[in-house]
């Protein structure tokens, strides 16, 4: 009808596009309203081989894949300014990817957000050959937050490691009072060529959840805790992470194993024919001290946790700096 077609009237639409014919990978949006007269700010981002003017500087394609956070004017989708765009990239042929934005809710005139992503190599400021000679990391990925202005310049960025795994972040989440910051993601068995070339995941075999907290100053780490079972524990799309108001983390995902009720010991068949179903979980983190529940797994199974998790998880991830 007549009037269906005015509430849907378009007030404005744009498509961006690498040049050539890569592909892009849309990821998160954010919106940061000003306190002033001046105008809003539309933050988009994802991951790309390709370049263009929205998509950071670049002469040419990557031959990994970067991750990219735009900023636009929300009333006309226009770049703010020729430097509007910026590359998160480490190495040209290695794969960076930004996954999620963060800001403080509920605050006008922020001139600061969160990246999150991960990425193959060490990114601007981070230094991944400070670790252990005894004990270094395989190849693989590793998780990074990132404290960005909003004129797209990093303040601090840090990276979470492992040995011979995987670290993806995923999701972030600021505390009410803006002094700390949540990082999502999962850890999981090192990856594959197939996924390394196309820097996205697919399947969660060997996965746990993992988060930590940061002050939002400083970067400074407060603590990292790893959550799972024996099974795969993974988080929702879109991060799966939020926060209470007294600045707790609440985690969402899902797990195919003992983690919120005791569903037996599942077989190795099982595992191989992926017959064991998912259970959603919503758990939450103390803000103060990481602590979380203890896994059913460990509590009435008696079940020895693939690596550290519980309330002492997380001592094989490594933090660069």
């Amino acid at each position: 009808s007549e009037g269906v077609k005015r509430m849907m009237k378009e007030e404005w639409s744009r498509t961006y596009s690498p040049e050539g014919d890569e592909d892009v990978f849309a990821s998160s949006l954010l919106y940061i309203a000003s306190n002033s007269t001046e105008e809003d700010m539309l933050i988009i981002a994802g991951s790309t081989r390709g370049v263009g003017e929205e998509f950071g500087e670049g002469d040419e394609p990557v031959s990994g894949m970067d991750g990219f956070v735009t900023m636009m004017k929300p009333s006309s989708a226009n770049l703010f300014s020729e430097s509007s765009s910026v590359r998160v990239q480490s190495q040209s042929n290695k794969v960076d990817v930004v996954s999620s934005l963060c800001q403080q809710e509920n605050l006008l005139g922020l001139d600061e957000f969160f990246v999150v992503g991960y990425t193959e190599s060490a990114l601007a400021g981070v230094n991944i050959n400070a670790k252990s000679s005894t004990n270094p990391l395989k190849p693989g990925f590793q998780a990074f937050l990132m404290k960005m202005s909003t004129s797209l310049s990093p303040i601090w960025t840090k990276q979470l490691g492992a040995i011979d795994a995987d670290v993806i972040g995923l999701g972030c989440a600021v505390t009410p009072d803006g002094e700390e910051v949540y990082l999502s993601g999962i850890i999981k068995d090192a990856h594959g060529t197939e996924k390394s070339v196309r820097g996205l995941i697919s399947d969660t075999t060997g996965s746990d959840v993992i988060v930590a907290k940061y002050k939002t100053s400083s970067g400074e780490l407060q603590f990292m805790k790893e959550i799972g079972t024996s099974e795969d524990d993974t988080l929702a799309r879109g991060g799966g992470i939020t926060v209470d108001s007294l600045g707790n983390a609440i985690l969402m995902g899902t797990t195919r194993g003992s983690l919120m009720r005791w569903r037996g010991n599942v077989t190795s068949s099982k595992k191989k024919n992926d017959d064991n179903t998912a259970d959603v979980f919503v758990m939450s983190v103390s803000r103060k001290t990481g602590e979380f529940r203890t896994p059913m797994e460990q509590v009435v199974g008696g079940v020895s946790p693939r690596s550290s998790h519980g309330h002492h998880g997380g001592e094989h991830l490594l933090m660069f700096f």
